[in-house]
């Protein structure tokens, strides 16, 4: 089993991909779902030591959660499960029916209106039930109960400010200002002050890729997702300044990120391009069951985690390592490692 190291800054990414595509996989047998869930979790051991350091730091307010789509499950489907849907819906015409951003594109370019799947996608997460917010592992409630002054999100969705206030909470809220009707006709955001500080009792909310209030906002769509980029990379996106001071001097917490995921790669090649200092990093992942998994062991599993690791040490120059868990059982074991600090 494999101890982690967070002595130093970290960023802790919880993420439910797919990674199953192990070269020891055969036709022979079938793990049960129970063995896999041993396997999973036996693979790497987060002690009550390496608890203690994560519990202090956010004790001292120098880690950031950073949240992402995984968060929102089993609330919201899926990006993949959306795209399928409205691929299907709108007829969209090419093979790769399971991009949600190449589905929305073509939605936009059919209806002569950049954004209609906005409005769709406002539409969709408004009609669903929030989160039960009373379970004790609820990731966002989890959140809310670490008394954190800033998060930050590339949701839509406003569970996260729903969860801070059923804290007792009153969050400020807003988004990035990636586009021209973000810069143009939104007007100043509270927190957009230099003098803005953000503290506990009235946590801010940043939401990267735009609002469910706003749908204008969104990053959405394959011409969203490249604007974006480009202007991270080009410094045409300005990040408030308590955004730029929580992403250079605190740590991070990704949660519900996939290291699969190409849109995540990149957003977080940009934002570590930005930070000067490089520091050690974990990655927490839950790997779906492969259908066919006859000869993975925890030797396979330990392959997998160390060609992940080299893969990011290589593209960002940062030292990371895996632990795989279920994002709700990591936050119900973070809630508690807080209340018994």
């Amino acid at each position: 089993m494999h101890r982690l190291d967070v002595t130093k800054k970290f960023i802790i990414c919880i993420s439910l991909s797919k990674l199953n595509k192990l070269s020891t996989l055969d036709d022979t047998q079938m793990l049960s779902d129970e063995e896999w869930n041993s396997l999973v979790e036996r693979t790497t051991v987060f002690s009550d030591e390496d608890w203690g350091r994560l519990i202090s730091k956010f004790k001292n307010k120098t880690c950031v959660p950073f949240i992402g789509a995984g968060a929102c499950s089993p609330t919201l489907p899926t990006a993949r499960e959306i795209a399928i849907k409205w691929a299907h819906d709108y007829g969209y015409p090419l093979e790769d029916l399971e991009d949600l951003a190449a589905v929305t594109q073509y939605m936009s370019i059919k209806n002569k209106d950049p954004v209609f799947p906005k409005w769709k996608m406002k539409e969709l997460i408004q009609s669903k039930k929030l989160p039960d917010f009373s379970a004790y592992n609820e990731p966002h409630a989890a959140l809310a109960h670490l008394n954190v002054p800033v998060y930050i999100t590339t949701n839509y969705d406003d569970f996260m400010e729903i969860a801070l206030e059923r804290a007792g909470k009153e969050p400020e809220t807003g988004f990035c200002r990636w586009n021209n009707f973000s810069r143009d006709e939104i007007p100043k955001f509270k927190f957009e002050s230099p003098k803005y500080k953000a503290s506990a009792d009235s946590p801010l909310v940043y939401h990267l890729h735009g609002s469910v209030n706003e749908p204008r906002s969104m990053v959405l769509t394959e011409r969203d997702y490249i604007n974006f980029l480009l202007g991270l990379y080009s410094k045409n996106i300005r990040l408030p300044a308590v955004i730029n001071y929580e992403l250079k001097y605190k740590s991070l917490l990704f949660m519900g990120y996939s290291l699969s995921d190409w849109n995540f790669r990149i957003l977080f090649r940009s934002l570590m391009s930005s930070v000067d200092d490089k520091y050690s990093s974990v990655a927490i992942q839950y790997p779906a069951k492969p259908t066919k998994c006859g000869n993975v062991t925890d030797e396979s599993m330990k392959r997998l985690s160390e060609y992940l690791m080299q893969y990011l040490k290589e593209m960002n120059d940062i030292e990371l390592q895996i632990y795989w868990a279920n994002v709700w059982n990591f936050c119900g074991s973070l809630r508690k490692a807080w209340d018994d600090a």
